[in-house]
């Protein structure tokens, strides 16, 4: 823990030997926008570009518009002819987009034209971002997601959109107003958003898989299941006192320990999802798990609850799939639904999967036991075919 605390600080400090990034930006703008551009800003922030030796404060016309003004009629049609007038538009931080879609609700027109606006949807495309993350050996750690207090007012990220296409106000106030965007974003995903990149998901991609055989898989999933919950009891046991039914605990402890690293370092867009960034992740809680058994005064294992919990979850397992053995169909109830979003999760590289049933779009449903089962499932090379089944015993 002190070791993870240390490296993250010399990460955040890292940010502070870099020029700040409303220099960085406003070099850039003075670089690339021609003068006599006219610029759509944002109020309520520190004027864009910022003075800077041997540049005219008058060479481009920047408008600040107030974003943070109730939705009226007014308000959109007013936008709408500022957006038509620009040749740029500048979001020098999150501060507006990353707060009026906290509140969609009030906001629902001006949550519409930052989707409309990302999505590339309004003539207009994210041409450039500057942002100076946390950063340790080279990886970075996002931190646009975190309060104002770091991304605004410490380290914001300024994001710069040029003109791609002149559109009229009357149509970019009916597409303010009425349109869907194109990409499906939300607000994680203006947060998050990079120059050139695609924040919708990308399309899933089918994997071969090794194991194919129903009693290969049954016994390797058994086997990974009663590995998993040695490993929890092992962690559960480093900081827990020795009491009854902490080794069952450790049954339910362990599969969640080892499949959460992955959801979590995909979940942040730090690495894609796939196989072997699942079996690094068991990998990774395994060696935790033998470091502590080696430092620690763990306990003996409990022989007599060892044996009766493995004796009870195997029996419940097997007795499970040999019923689904009776009647594999994928069919009735939400079967289906199950098996989609199981198939989906497969064949994800990111989390929230897509949407099985709604091309183009994130999945918006509760999907973590699905994400448990396709974890297992992946990590053991196991056909999805096969794992639905297996699933049920495991859940």
């Amino acid at each position: 823990m002190a070791g993870a605390t240390a490296a993250y600080a010399l990460a955040f400090m890292a940010i502070y030997l870099r020029p700040h990034i409303q220099v960085t930006a406003s070099q850039w703008f003075n670089h690339h926008v021609p003068s006599g551009s006219r610029v759509l800003s944002q109020d309520w922030d520190e004027g864009f570009p910022l003075p800077l030796p041997g540049i005219p404060s008058d060479r481009t016309k920047v408008v600040q518009f107030g974003f943070y003004e109730p939705d009226t009629a007014a308000k959109t049609t007013r936008l709408a002819r500022e957006l038509a007038a620009s040749d740029v538009v500048v979001l020098q931080t999150k501060r507006l987009y990353g707060a009026v879609t906290m509140a969609p609700q009030r906001y629902p027109t001006t949550v519409r034209f930052f989707q409309l606006l990302f999505a590339g949807d309004l003539g207009f495309r994210l041409e450039a971002e500057f942002a100076s993350r946390p950063s340790f050996f080279g990886l970075e750690l996002p931190s646009e997601l975190a309060d104002e207090s770091f991304s605004v007012y410490d380290h914001p990220k300024a994001v710069i959109f040029t003109r791609t296409q002149r559109l009229p106000a009357t149509e970019l106030e009916r597409r303010i107003l009425t349109a869907t965007p194109s990409r499906p974003l939300t607000r994680t995903d203006l947060l998050l958003a990079r120059a050139g990149s695609a924040p919708a998901p990308r399309p899933a991609v089918a994997e071969s898989r090794l194991v194919r055989s129903s009693w290969a898989a049954a016994t390797l999933v058994l086997l990974w299941l009663e590995l998993a919950g040695l490993v929890g009891w092992v962690l559960l046991a480093s900081y827990m006192d020795p009491r009854p039914g902490l080794f069952a605990a450790g049954q339910v402890f362990g599969v969640l320990a080892a499949t959460l690293p992955a959801w979590l370092v995909v979940y942040f867009k730090w690495v894609p999802l796939g196989r072997s960034i699942i079996v690094v992740g068991w990998l990774a809680i395994a060696g935790i798990a033998v470091a502590l058994w080696r430092r620690k005064r763990i306990p003996v294992l409990p022989m007599r609850e060892a044996l009766l919990v493995g004796a009870l979850t195997s029996t419940a397992f097997i007795a499970i799939v040999a019923l689904r053995a009776f009647n594999p169909e994928i069919y009735w109830g939400e079967k289906p639904m199950d098996s989609a979003f199981l198939r989906v999760l497969y064949r994800a590289d990111t989390l929230p999967p897509p949407e099985p049933w709604l091309a183009g779009t994130p999945l918006s449903y509760t999907y973590f036991g699905h994400y448990v089962v396709a974890a297992i499932g992946r990590g053991l090379d196991i056909d999805p075919a096969i794992m639905f089944n297996l699933g049920l015993g495991v859940t």
